[in-house]
């Protein structure tokens, strides 16, 4: 769902309507209300995972984490899990409405 909404805390990467995106997806996969419940606090919790992988490798100078790092993928990934926490019950309303 982040890369396909996008859910993106850059403005250059967001697109217009991204809660309606967002429901379209789970629409799409026929997910049922429990499991988009589930979804929500997932959301942003994965995010924040692949900027910790990110972190972590980057820290041991594994490539190509290490280069994908100093290219600013971490901060990306940090201020996108940013975003989507910030607006969670955004995401609520348009899963469940």
């Amino acid at each position: 769902m982040h890369g396909f909404v996008p859910l993106s805390a850059d403005p250059a990467v967001q697109r217009p309507g991204a809660a309606r995106r967002l429901r379209l997806i789970a629409d799409a996969y026929g997910l049922p209300q429990a499991e988009r419940e589930a979804v929500v606090p997932l959301l942003a919790r994965r995010t924040r995972a692949v900027y910790d992988f990110l972190a972590g490798r980057a820290a041991r100078g594994a490539q190509p984490w290490a280069r994908l790092w100093r290219d600013g993928h971490g901060a990306a990934w940090r201020a996108d899990a940013g975003y989507i926490s910030r607006d969670e019950e955004r995401w609520r309303r348009a899963l469940l409405g």
